[in-house]
């Protein structure tokens, strides 16, 4: 059979991931995963059949590989097409299917998406669910799976957790944030259920930031969440940060040793350059332009998931990370390092400004720093594990590495310039 390749993606696959995994190949031939997925999944009647497929989402594992498919299908009686996302994973045993969203790591998933359960959950919160309609926003690789419920005018958002205790603990620590007025808003925690795990909040308004005009304004969000008093929040460490990145080069080293020992060499200073942090604040955990809207004068702060009492520079070194990285591939290196340095420069001013007085921190630029460095190598890792070589590039050039090294160590990255 012939199917169309919808969104054509170039996926290299290093040497020793194809040894290591000799289906993995296989897994990415549009033509042969449509065959197994109409022979295990659709039965092989005729009732439906694939007339598209893309490779989505690819994640290297220590022994696996798992990939997400996106299939459209078609119904010969009517001629209609409908899509249905497939998830994957290679081993030595071969490559396993699922439809979604029958996900292992979201066992409660299914059920919250059952009509039945979408009307008892918008009910008990007092909202008509008779013409309620659910959405599925984001599955992503790791966390929790986001939902929109639109109903009759009002849209709300659920998180279906893997985990009771990371749902009850995210939802126990955000209901307690405390908006600012006119300034900075969080979502409004209306229900959590935990036999579903699912986490029920009202829809933050607002757009995405797009331009860095808005980083004074992000700079004092950020302020405002650091300075509340929230008991719940686990602790994170500059030693968790860099263990947790040690254990993906393992991972990464044994198919690509040149670029786990790359990211390695940009992060070699991080541990000294920011060893003296202060007592740690509450902080975001993933702060990037992507989790905040804007609406006016208020800046709303979203994707709460990764709450933690840490050293405030990590937020500042993630945002700061996160901008450079799409700088970077919007505007093109050279373009993109002043915007990067200004944007730095204004974000950390403005934290200082709205920051609550108290001693002076004289090291929070040098650690701010080093968190940058940290984020860009987790992107990088990220990046190597999901095969993406470009994205791969932009965050190996952005660390703090020679650019003769990087040449020599991963001649086959495209690097931008």
């Amino acid at each position: 059979m012939t199917v169309q390749a919808d969104r054509r993606r170039s996926i290299a696959v290093p040497e020793h991931l194809r040894v290591r995994l000799p289906g993995l190949e296989a897994a990415l031939d549009v033509d042969t995963v449509a065959a197994v997925i109409e022979r295990e999944l659709l039965g092989g009647g005729a009732d439906t059949v694939i007339v598209g497929l893309s490779v989505g989402t690819i994640w290297v594992g220590e022994d696996t590989c798992s990939l997400r498919y996106r299939v459209r299908l078609r119904s010969p009686a009517t001629g209609i097409d409908s899509e249905q996302v497939v998830l994957g994973q290679v081993s030595s045993s071969g490559l396993a299917l699922r439809l979604f969203p029958h996900d292992p790591a979201l066992s409660t998933l299914p059920q919250a998406l059952d009509r039945a359960t979408v009307r008892q959950t918008l009910a008990a919160v007092g909202l008509d669910p008779r013409n309620a309609q659910v959405t599925v926003v984001h599955h992503p690789r790791r966390g929790a799976c986001v939902l929109r419920y639109d109903v009759d005018g009002s849209r709300l958002f659920a998180k279906v957790y893997g985990d009771d205790a990371t749902g009850s603990s995210v939802a126990a620590v955000q209901s307690r944030l405390q908006n600012l007025s006119g300034s900075v808003r969080f979502p409004t925690v209306l229900a959590y259920d935990p036999n579903l795990r699912l986490l029920l909040m009202d829809a933050v308004p607002g757009i995405h930031l797009t331009q860095p005009a808005g980083v004074g304004a992000a700079g004092h969000a950020l302020a405002h969440l650091h300075g509340q008093h929230v008991a719940g929040a686990p602790t994170r460490t500059l030693s968790d940060d860099l263990a947790d990145l040690d254990r993906a080069l393992a991972v990464i080293g044994r198919f690509r040793s040149d670029v786990a020992d790359l990211i390695r060499g940009g992060i070699s200073e991080a541990d000294a350059d920011a060893s003296d942090a202060p007592a740690g604040v509450l902080t975001h955990g993933d702060y990037t332009p992507s989790q905040l809207l804007w609406d006016g004068t208020v800046v709303g702060v979203v994707d709460l998931d990764d709450m933690c009492v840490a050293d405030p520079a990590r937020d500042l070194g993630r945002f700061i990370a996160a901008f450079a990285l799409r700088a970077s591939r919007q505007i093109g290196m050279s373009y993109a390092s002043v915007q990067v340095s200004e944007l730095t420069a204004s974000l950390v001013e403005a934290y200082l400004e709205a920051r609550p007085p108290g001693q002076p921190d004289h090291t929070l630029p040098r650690r701010v720093a080093a968190y940058r460095a940290l984020s860009l190598a987790r992107s990088a890792a990220r990046s190597c594990r999901q095969l993406k070589e470009d994205r791969l590039a932009a965050a190996l050039t952005l660390l703090p590495v020679e650019a003769d090294q990087a040449t020599s160590a991963a001649p086959r990255l495209r690097r931008p310039t």
